[in-house]
C-alpha cells in the first residue's frame, strides 16, 4: 500500500487552499475599519445629541420652576407686586449656572396675566474659520413657556 493512501496527502499536482490571501485579508480589515468609523461617528452624533436634550430639559424644569413659584404666589395674593402688569425678571440661577431666566408678565385684564419665561443658554460650535482653522462661535438656544394665570376670587 502506498503511503499516501494511507495518510491521505494530496496528490503533488493539487493545490492546498488553505488559509488566506494577503490581499483578503487586507480586503476584509477595510470593510472592518470602514464600518468601525461610521460607528464612531454615529456614537459621536448620539453624545452630542444627549448633551444637548439634557440641557434642554434642565432648561425647561428651570422655566416650569418660575412659573409654579408665580402661580403659588398667585394662589395667596394675585395683587402681589410680583405678578403686576409689564414685569420683567431677569436672573441667574446661581454664578455656576449657564442658564439665564427671563420672566415677562403682562396684564391682559384685572383677573388674568400672561406670564413667559424663557431660559437661555450659551453654547460653542466650531465652525470653519480662515486658512482651514475652525473657530468657536457662540450659539443660544432658549425654552420658552407660556401660560396664563388668573385669579379666581
Amino acid at each position: 500500500m502506498k503511503l499516501r493512501a494511507i495518510f491521505k496527502l494530496p496528490h503533488a499536482n493539487t493545490k492546498l487552499s488553505e488559509g488566506f490571501t494577503l490581499v483578503e485579508v487586507l480586503m476584509a480589515l477595510g470593510a472592518l475599519m470602514i464600518g468601525v468609523v461610521a460607528l464612531w461617528g454615529l456614537h459621536m452624533s448620539s453624545l452630542k445629541l444627549d448633551f444637548t436634550s439634557n440641557l434642554e430639559t434642565r432648561a425647561a424644569f428651570r422655566a416650569n420652576e418660575m412659573l409654579e413659584q408665580l402661580r403659588s404666589i398667585a394662589m395667596t395674593n394675585f395683587a402681589d407686586p410680583a405678578l403686576a402688569d409689564n414685569t420683567a425678571h431677569p436672573t441667574t440661577d446661581n454664578p455656576d449656572s449657564i442658564f439665564t431666566r427671563t420672566t415677562r408678565i403682562t396684564a391682559v385684564k384685572n383677573w388674568e396675566r400672561r406670564v413667559v419665561v424663557e431660559v437661555s443658554w450659551p453654547e460653542r460650535v466650531w465652525v470653519p474659520g480662515a486658512a482651514n482653522t475652525r473657530v468657536a462661535r457662540a450659539k443660544t438656544y432658549t425654552v420658552r413657556l407660556t401660560t396664563y394665570i388668573v385669579s379666581l376670587n
